[in-house]
Protein backbone atom coordinates (compact mmCIF):
# COMPACT_ATOMS: atom_id res chain seq x y z
CA UNK A 1 0.00 0.00 0.00
CA UNK A 2 1.43 3.66 -1.36
CA UNK A 3 -0.28 6.68 0.22
CA UNK A 4 0.70 9.94 -1.55
CA UNK A 5 -0.66 13.15 0.16
CA UNK A 6 -1.19 17.51 -0.28
CA UNK A 7 -2.87 18.74 2.59
CA UNK A 8 -2.50 22.58 2.70
CA UNK A 9 -4.58 24.78 4.47
CA UNK A 10 -7.50 21.82 4.61
CA UNK A 11 -7.10 21.37 0.82
CA UNK A 12 -6.66 17.48 0.43
CA UNK A 13 -5.62 15.56 -2.41
CA UNK A 14 -4.92 11.98 -1.92
CA UNK A 15 -3.49 9.32 -4.16
CA UNK A 16 -3.56 5.76 -2.78
CA UNK A 17 -2.46 2.80 -4.27
CA UNK A 18 -3.50 -0.60 -3.07
CA UNK A 19 -1.56 -3.87 -4.43
CA UNK A 20 -2.81 -7.87 -3.92
CA UNK A 21 -3.78 -8.37 0.12
CA UNK A 22 -4.35 -4.40 1.12
CA UNK A 23 -7.81 -3.49 2.58
CA UNK A 24 -9.19 0.10 2.86
CA UNK A 25 -12.08 1.84 3.85
CA UNK A 26 -13.02 5.56 3.84
CA UNK A 27 -13.90 5.54 7.79
CA UNK A 28 -9.93 5.15 8.44
CA UNK A 29 -8.60 8.05 6.97
CA UNK A 30 -5.12 9.33 6.87
CA UNK A 31 -5.61 12.71 8.13
CA UNK A 32 -7.77 14.01 10.14
CA UNK A 33 -10.59 16.62 7.90
CA UNK A 34 -14.31 15.94 7.27
CA UNK A 35 -14.67 12.66 6.07
CA UNK A 36 -17.56 12.87 4.49
CA UNK A 37 -16.70 16.20 2.13
CA UNK A 38 -14.21 13.08 0.03
CA UNK A 39 -14.60 12.60 -3.47
CA UNK A 40 -13.22 9.11 -4.35
CA UNK A 41 -12.35 7.58 -7.99
CA UNK A 42 -11.47 4.10 -8.29
CA UNK A 43 -9.70 2.41 -10.72
CA UNK A 44 -9.43 -0.81 -11.16
CA UNK A 45 -6.04 -1.91 -13.03
CA UNK A 46 -6.01 -5.52 -12.57
CA UNK A 47 -7.36 -8.37 -11.99
CA UNK A 48 -11.70 -8.69 -10.86
CA UNK A 49 -12.06 -6.95 -7.49
CA UNK A 50 -15.57 -6.57 -5.35
CA UNK A 51 -15.55 -3.28 -3.16
CA UNK A 52 -18.42 -2.80 -0.70
CA UNK A 53 -20.11 1.16 -0.85
CA UNK A 54 -22.74 1.93 1.52
CA UNK A 55 -22.02 -1.83 2.14
CA UNK A 56 -23.09 -3.03 -0.61
CA UNK A 57 -20.96 -4.68 -3.37
CA UNK A 58 -19.62 -3.51 -6.53
CA UNK A 59 -17.79 -5.38 -9.09
CA UNK A 60 -14.85 -3.79 -11.29
CA UNK A 61 -13.10 -5.24 -14.43
CA UNK A 62 -9.51 -4.79 -15.02
CA UNK A 63 -9.26 -0.97 -16.37
CA UNK A 64 -12.77 -0.34 -15.01
CA UNK A 65 -13.45 3.28 -13.07
CA UNK A 66 -16.19 4.22 -10.91
CA UNK A 67 -16.93 7.41 -9.01
CA UNK A 68 -17.68 7.76 -5.20
CA UNK A 69 -19.84 10.92 -3.87
CA UNK A 70 -19.07 12.75 -0.78
CA UNK A 71 -21.38 10.81 2.13
CA UNK A 72 -20.88 7.37 1.06
CA UNK A 73 -18.59 4.68 2.60
CA UNK A 74 -16.59 2.99 0.32
CA UNK A 75 -14.77 -0.42 1.37
CA UNK A 76 -12.39 -3.19 0.10
CA UNK A 77 -10.95 -6.29 1.70
CA UNK A 78 -7.79 -8.26 0.52
CA UNK A 79 -7.55 -6.60 -3.09
CA UNK A 80 -6.65 -8.52 -5.97
CA UNK A 81 -3.96 -6.78 -8.17
CA UNK A 82 -3.37 -2.67 -8.26
CA UNK A 83 -6.40 -0.29 -7.77
CA UNK A 84 -5.57 3.07 -7.61
CA UNK A 85 -8.03 5.54 -5.12
CA UNK A 86 -7.85 8.74 -5.99
CA UNK A 87 -9.76 11.48 -3.30
CA UNK A 88 -9.72 15.04 -3.15
CA UNK A 89 -12.16 17.32 -0.61
CA UNK A 90 -14.49 20.44 -1.88
CA UNK A 91 -11.69 22.75 -0.53
CA UNK A 92 -9.71 21.61 -2.94
CA UNK A 93 -11.74 21.76 -6.01
CA UNK A 94 -16.13 22.03 -5.57
CA UNK A 95 -17.29 20.21 -8.53
CA UNK A 96 -20.17 21.90 -7.68
CA UNK A 97 -19.53 25.75 -8.25
CA UNK A 98 -16.81 24.48 -10.86
CA UNK A 99 -19.48 22.35 -12.80
CA UNK A 100 -19.00 24.93 -16.10
CA UNK A 101 -15.38 23.85 -15.92
CA UNK A 102 -15.95 19.74 -15.85
CA UNK A 103 -19.27 19.16 -16.68
CA UNK A 104 -19.76 16.24 -14.49
CA UNK A 105 -22.63 16.92 -11.46
CA UNK A 106 -25.28 14.22 -12.72
CA UNK A 107 -23.17 12.07 -14.39
CA UNK A 108 -20.21 11.28 -12.74
CA UNK A 109 -20.82 12.17 -9.16
CA UNK A 110 -24.57 12.46 -8.05
CA UNK A 111 -26.18 10.05 -10.27
CA UNK A 112 -29.33 8.68 -8.92
CA UNK A 113 -29.16 5.78 -10.20
CA UNK A 114 -25.79 4.18 -8.43
CA UNK A 115 -22.30 4.56 -9.37
CA UNK A 116 -21.56 5.11 -12.64
CA UNK A 117 -18.84 2.23 -13.92
CA UNK A 118 -16.89 3.36 -17.11
CA UNK A 119 -14.59 0.95 -19.23
CA UNK A 120 -11.63 2.81 -20.23
CA UNK A 121 -10.24 1.55 -23.56
CA UNK A 122 -6.30 1.37 -24.50
CA UNK A 123 -6.69 5.05 -25.56
CA UNK A 124 -8.66 6.40 -22.54
CA UNK A 125 -6.32 4.11 -20.10
CA UNK A 126 -3.29 5.69 -22.06
CA UNK A 127 -4.45 9.16 -21.02
CA UNK A 128 -5.02 8.51 -17.89
CA UNK A 129 -1.51 6.52 -17.38
CA UNK A 130 -0.14 9.68 -18.55
CA UNK A 131 -1.94 11.70 -16.15
CA UNK A 132 -0.71 9.94 -13.23
CA UNK A 133 2.54 9.90 -14.03
CA UNK A 134 2.68 13.21 -14.32
CA UNK A 135 0.87 13.85 -10.74
CA UNK A 136 3.32 11.44 -9.25
CA UNK A 137 6.34 13.40 -10.80
CA UNK A 138 4.59 16.43 -8.89
CA UNK A 139 4.40 14.72 -5.62
CA UNK A 140 8.35 14.06 -5.69
CA UNK A 141 8.52 18.01 -5.91
CA UNK A 142 5.77 19.65 -3.92
CA UNK A 143 6.50 23.49 -3.76
CA UNK A 144 3.94 26.44 -3.09
CA UNK A 145 2.50 26.00 -6.54
CA UNK A 146 2.01 22.50 -6.49
CA UNK A 147 -1.89 22.82 -5.48
CA UNK A 148 -2.31 24.59 -8.75
CA UNK A 149 -0.39 22.12 -10.37
CA UNK A 150 -3.09 18.87 -8.80
CA UNK A 151 -6.26 21.19 -9.80
CA UNK A 152 -5.62 21.12 -13.00
CA UNK A 153 -4.48 17.61 -13.30
CA UNK A 154 -7.51 16.84 -11.45
CA UNK A 155 -9.79 18.43 -14.00
CA UNK A 156 -8.23 17.02 -16.83
CA UNK A 157 -8.75 13.72 -15.21
CA UNK A 158 -12.66 14.30 -15.16
CA UNK A 159 -12.94 15.95 -17.94
CA UNK A 160 -11.67 12.39 -19.85
CA UNK A 161 -14.09 10.91 -17.86
CA UNK A 162 -16.88 12.61 -18.60
CA UNK A 163 -16.32 12.55 -21.68
CA UNK A 164 -15.93 8.65 -21.68
CA UNK A 165 -18.93 8.66 -19.32
CA UNK A 166 -20.54 10.62 -22.01
CA UNK A 167 -19.89 8.06 -24.91
CA UNK A 168 -21.00 5.31 -22.22
CA UNK A 169 -24.05 6.57 -21.43
CA UNK A 170 -25.53 9.10 -24.78
CA UNK A 171 -23.21 7.51 -27.45
CA UNK A 172 -21.97 10.90 -28.65
CA UNK A 173 -18.90 12.67 -27.56
CA UNK A 174 -20.51 16.10 -27.16
CA UNK A 175 -22.59 17.54 -24.86
CA UNK A 176 -26.51 18.64 -26.21
CA UNK A 177 -29.30 20.14 -24.27
CA UNK A 178 -31.02 16.55 -23.94
CA UNK A 179 -27.42 15.83 -21.80
CA UNK A 180 -27.72 18.44 -19.69
CA UNK A 181 -31.89 17.80 -19.01
CA UNK A 182 -30.71 14.25 -17.80
CA UNK A 183 -27.41 15.80 -15.58
CA UNK A 184 -29.81 18.74 -14.50
CA UNK A 185 -32.70 15.38 -13.46
CA UNK A 186 -29.98 13.50 -11.91
CA UNK A 187 -28.84 16.74 -9.28
CA UNK A 188 -32.51 18.28 -8.54
CA UNK A 189 -33.34 13.86 -7.73
CA UNK A 190 -29.87 14.35 -5.25
CA UNK A 191 -31.43 17.71 -3.46
CA UNK A 192 -34.86 17.11 -2.93
CA UNK A 193 -35.23 13.09 -2.90
CA UNK A 194 -36.49 12.98 0.37
CA UNK A 195 -39.22 15.65 -0.13
CA UNK A 196 -40.23 15.12 -3.37
CA UNK A 197 -41.27 11.93 -5.17
CA UNK A 198 -43.26 12.62 -8.11
CA UNK A 199 -42.04 13.13 -11.41
CA UNK A 200 -44.19 15.91 -12.05
CA UNK A 201 -42.44 18.10 -9.14
CA UNK A 202 -39.37 17.23 -10.83
CA UNK A 203 -40.13 18.20 -14.40
CA UNK A 204 -42.11 21.36 -13.05
CA UNK A 205 -38.27 22.25 -12.01
CA UNK A 206 -37.05 22.15 -15.61
CA UNK A 207 -39.94 23.72 -17.02
CA UNK A 208 -40.90 20.11 -19.14
CA UNK A 209 -44.04 18.14 -19.17
CA UNK A 210 -43.23 14.36 -17.71
CA UNK A 211 -43.82 12.69 -21.12
CA UNK A 212 -41.41 15.22 -22.76
CA UNK A 213 -39.10 13.96 -19.97
CA UNK A 214 -39.49 10.80 -20.13
CA UNK A 215 -39.01 10.82 -23.98
CA UNK A 216 -35.42 12.62 -23.02
CA UNK A 217 -34.60 9.29 -20.99
CA UNK A 218 -36.28 6.33 -23.52
CA UNK A 219 -34.21 8.07 -26.33
CA UNK A 220 -30.82 7.26 -24.75
CA UNK A 221 -32.83 4.28 -23.26
CA UNK A 222 -31.99 5.24 -19.74
CA UNK A 223 -33.80 4.37 -16.81
CA UNK A 224 -37.48 5.99 -16.16
CA UNK A 225 -37.40 9.43 -14.39
CA UNK A 226 -39.64 7.81 -11.70
CA UNK A 227 -37.34 4.59 -11.72
CA UNK A 228 -34.51 7.28 -11.17
CA UNK A 229 -36.28 8.79 -8.01
CA UNK A 230 -37.64 5.39 -6.79
CA UNK A 231 -33.83 4.11 -6.82
CA UNK A 232 -32.58 7.24 -4.80
CA UNK A 233 -34.94 6.83 -2.46
CA UNK A 234 -34.55 3.34 -1.62
CA UNK A 235 -30.43 3.62 -2.03
CA UNK A 236 -30.58 5.93 0.83
CA UNK A 237 -32.85 3.59 3.05
CA UNK A 238 -30.75 1.27 2.51
CA UNK A 239 -27.06 2.87 3.76
CA UNK A 240 -29.42 4.16 7.00
CA UNK A 241 -30.87 0.47 7.52
CA UNK A 242 -26.98 -0.95 7.19
CA UNK A 243 -25.50 2.01 8.86
CA UNK A 244 -27.51 3.48 11.70
CA UNK A 245 -29.97 2.15 14.44
CA UNK A 246 -32.89 4.23 13.37
CA UNK A 247 -36.14 2.51 13.09
CA UNK A 248 -38.29 1.88 10.22
CA UNK A 249 -40.44 4.42 11.00
CA UNK A 250 -37.98 7.29 11.53
CA UNK A 251 -36.43 6.15 8.01
CA UNK A 252 -39.64 6.78 6.35
CA UNK A 253 -40.23 10.10 8.33
CA UNK A 254 -36.48 11.24 7.18
CA UNK A 255 -37.55 10.21 3.76
CA UNK A 256 -41.20 12.24 3.42
CA UNK A 257 -43.45 9.23 3.60
CA UNK A 258 -46.40 9.45 5.53
CA UNK A 259 -46.38 6.43 7.22
CA UNK A 260 -44.02 3.47 7.82
CA UNK A 261 -46.74 1.17 6.09
CA UNK A 262 -46.43 3.17 2.66
CA UNK A 263 -42.28 3.30 2.82
CA UNK A 264 -42.33 -0.26 3.54
CA UNK A 265 -44.47 -1.16 0.53
CA UNK A 266 -42.15 1.01 -2.02
CA UNK A 267 -39.31 -0.67 0.22
CA UNK A 268 -40.29 -3.73 -1.10
CA UNK A 269 -41.26 -2.57 -4.49
CA UNK A 270 -37.77 -1.85 -5.41
CA UNK A 271 -35.89 -4.52 -3.44
CA UNK A 272 -38.42 -7.91 -2.92
CA UNK A 273 -37.74 -7.56 0.56
CA UNK A 274 -39.19 -5.98 3.84
CA UNK A 275 -36.78 -3.29 5.15
CA UNK A 276 -36.44 -5.48 8.22
CA UNK A 277 -35.53 -8.34 6.61
CA UNK A 278 -32.94 -6.12 4.56
CA UNK A 279 -31.24 -4.91 7.75
CA UNK A 280 -31.14 -8.75 9.44
CA UNK A 281 -29.59 -9.89 5.84
CA UNK A 282 -26.97 -7.20 5.71
CA UNK A 283 -26.13 -5.05 8.91
CA UNK A 284 -22.15 -5.54 9.59
CA UNK A 285 -22.00 -7.77 13.10
CA UNK A 286 -21.55 -5.52 16.43
CA UNK A 287 -17.04 -4.95 17.02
Amino acid sequence: MKNLLFDDKLQIFNLHYLSAGDSISLDHLDFDHDKSSLYCIVWNRDEQNIFLIDGLPVTLDKNEMTFITPNQSFDITKCKGEVLILRFNRDFYCIYQNDHEVSCNGLLFFGSMGNPILILDYLNSSRMEMLLTVIKEEFDMLDHISGEMFRSLLKRWIIISTRVARKQLFETDYPNINIEVFRSFNMLVEENFKKLHLVKQYADLLNKSPKTLANIFKQYNQPSPNKIIQHRIISEAKKYLIYSEKSVKEIAAGLGFESSGTFSRAFKNETSTSPLQFRMENKPPAV
